[in-house]
């Protein structure tokens, strides 16, 4: 997968919040504002920042730590898991269709609208 064919459209909607290592976040500055810390004492934490996006995401939409990114994003893209798939290429680096796009933006909806009213 190349991310920067896609950044411009895709404007990396798949770098929100995660839990992040509490080594990881003090070994590394965020670039976006964090508002919140969420200790979720078993060493990870939550940075929450002001628009939801990942603190490490640069006004460019590029990472500030990719080559030290944790391991959630470096899984992001395999397709093994719905909520790890890309909407805009696939893991391949073909640029996906708008239908392919709606339809796997769907089951993303499905799966975590499934998880939250449990």
């Amino acid at each position: 997968m190349n991310c920067e064919k896609c950044l411009g459209t895709c404007k990396a909607v798949c770098c929100g919040i995660v839990p992040l290592e509490k080594k990881f976040t003090m070994k590394h500055q965020p670039v976006r504002k964090v508002i919140k810390e969420l200790d979720l004492g078993d060493g990870n934490v939550i940075l929450e920042t002001e628009d939801y996006r990942c603190p490490y995401l640069g006004e460019d939409f590029k990472c500030s730590v990719y080559k030290d990114r944790p391991e959630i994003c470096r899984l992001y893209g395999n397709e093994k898991v719905i909520t790890l798939t890309c909407q805009y290429q696939d893991k391949h680096g073909r640029i996906r269709p708008r239908p392919e796009r709606r339809e796997i933006e769907r089951q993303i909806k499905k799966v975590v609208k499934k998880h939250i009213k449990s």
